[in-house]
């Protein structure tokens, strides 16, 4: 049962940095924006919520630190977010995501389907 463990989370590492490397690709081909274009709007969604499914909540919270992070989950005057729209996500902490656990600003989680989520002492603003 421990090598399963190990293997599990050797999967769900080896996908997240899949994940990593490819968005920061896409990133840096379409000039910063995953939304900008149809196409790659289309593809970064498809390829986030696959992500997701194979993934535990202490990964996914990694993904939505890292697209927050370059500016793909935030209300932009040049683009959209991320359409994370359908996603079903249980038992995240958005207290990882917080700066020092304590505030969360410009967050776009639109249509996403939060179950046992967690957003305990958290100062928020400008959060769709």
């Amino acid at each position: 049962q421990q090598e399963k463990i190990l293997n599990d989370e050797a999967h769900m590492n080896a996908v997240l940095n899949t994940y990593i490397m490819d968005i920061a690709k896409l990133l840096d081909d379409k000039n910063g924006s995953l939304t900008l274009d149809k196409v790659t709007a289309i593809v970064s969604r498809a390829k986030t919520l696959n992500t997701f499914r194979e993934l535990d909540s202490s990964k996914i919270i990694r993904v939505i630190r890292f697209l927050h992070e370059v500016g793909q989950l935030n209300q932009q005057l040049h683009y959209s977010p991320v359409d994370l729209s359908t996603a079903e996500l249980h038992g995240i902490d958005f207290r990882e995501l917080a700066i020092n656990r304590k505030q969360l600003s410009q967050l776009s989680l639109v249509g996403i389907f939060l179950s046992e989520a967690t957003f305990t002492d958290i100062e928020m603003d400008n959060i769709n």
